[in-house]
């Protein structure tokens, strides 16, 4: 599955599903994140520091503005990973990782 190929309601229920199953493995105190899940939306993100080259992954966690991590959750269609926001205003993904919960036992 690539972002071209999938429509918002559809990722929606993936990413909806991810979480669901995570969370018997999730410690009580990074369910927080839980919070910071938001409606999937695409986003151009990075794969490089300098900005030079890009690809369009679904948020699947945002900052709030309260207590906010430096990083994101994203998911590329089939697996989650991180996005940092770095000093020079670049957002990088910083690559994939696995399921909700790898990313949440890793971050």
């Amino acid at each position: 599955m690539t972002i071209r190929d999938t429509h918002s309601d559809a990722v929606a229920d993936r990413i909806a599903d991810h979480v669901a199953g995570a969370l018997h493995r999730l410690p009580f105190c990074t369910r927080c994140w839980l919070e910071r899940q938001v409606e999937p939306r695409p986003v151009s993100l990075s794969l490089d520091a300098e900005g030079r080259m890009s690809r369009t992954f679904w948020v699947a966690t945002d900052h709030t503005g309260v207590d906010d991590a430096p990083c994101r959750i994203e998911f590329d269609g089939a697996s989650f990973g991180l996005a940092i926001a770095l000093d020079t205003g670049v957002e990088c993904f910083t690559g994939p990782v696995g399921s909700f919960a790898d990313v949440m036992e890793r971050r």
